[in-house]
Order: C-alpha cells, then structure tokens, then sequence
C-alpha cells in the first residue's frame, strides 16, 4: 500500500520517528483496521530506539506497544503472530502470564486449537488463574474442547 511505501522510504532516509507517526495517524484513523493495528504493533516491537518501543501507556494519541497489541488482538484474537509477540512480552516480564491466559481463552472461545490447548494448560499450571476466571465458559466450553479437556483447566 501507499502507506507502507511512504513508511518503508521514512525508515530508509532514518527518519523513525515520522514513519512511526505515520503508522500512528493511520491507526488512530481506522480504529477497526486489523491492518492498521498489525503494522504499528509490529513497527514498535521492531524498534531499537526506546523512546518509540516504550512500554507503559502514554496517551490515546500516542499508542504503545502493548496499547497496539492489545488493540489488534481486540480486533483479530485467533492472531498467531500477535498472541506469539505478547507470549515474547511476558516471556521478558513487560505482560503479565495472566494477560496472555486471557487472549489464549479468548481465541479458543473461536474453537479447537491443539497449540493454544496447550499454552492454556500451560499458563494454567504456571500460574493459576483467580477464581471465577473460567466461570462465563463453563457452560459452553465443553461442547468445543471436550469435557476432558476442560477438567484439565
């Protein structure tokens, strides 16, 4: 896209701050764009400079990380690359494992995944989850992932 170009040619003359600025404009200009969310998630994550890769939420107008990944998991939670960059971010202490249990279960709310069944269990007997955490899935969980499964949980 016309976008990406534009991104691509800030990133080459060194200019990261407009190319992030530009990925920022264009986010905030489509709310409930996957894309739009994907490429400034990913543009962050891939920064060297730690004033464009800070962490902790700044404001509306100036997404971090975690503000645009969550943002584009919102949008998209069976997302693989967007699920494997928040496990990379608890992995590194900078998201809770509670956070990714939370969008691990949102994306199997969609159905079977072998791999997320695992990471779940995983996550689960890592660090388990509070109580009533499961409490909204009882009911219909089941049916999906089998009551096997669910007992593992």
């Amino acid at each position: 896209s016309s976008l990406q170009l534009l991104v691509r040619v800030f990133c080459i003359g060194g200019d990261l701050a407009v190319a992030h600025g530009e990925l920022v404009r264009h986010a905030l200009a489509q709310p409930n764009s996957v894309n739009a969310w994907r490429s400034l998630t990913e543009f962050i994550a891939a920064m060297g400079e730690p004033e464009l890769r800070h962490l902790a939420h700044v404001s509306d107008e100036h997404p971090c990380l975690l503000d645009a990944l969550w943002h584009w998991l919102d949008l998209d939670p069976l997302s693989r690359s967007g699920l494997s960059l928040l496990a990379d971010l608890v992995e590194h202490g900078a998201a809770s494992p509670l956070d990714l249990l939370k969008r691990v279960a949102a994306a199997l709310d969609y159905g079977f995944d072998t791999g997320l069944r695992r990471l779940a269990v995983r996550l689960v007997k890592a660090e388990p989850p509070p109580a009533g955490f499961w409490n909204d899935r009882v009911d219909w969980w089941p049916q999906i992932h089998g009551k096997r499964w669910c007992h593992r949980l």
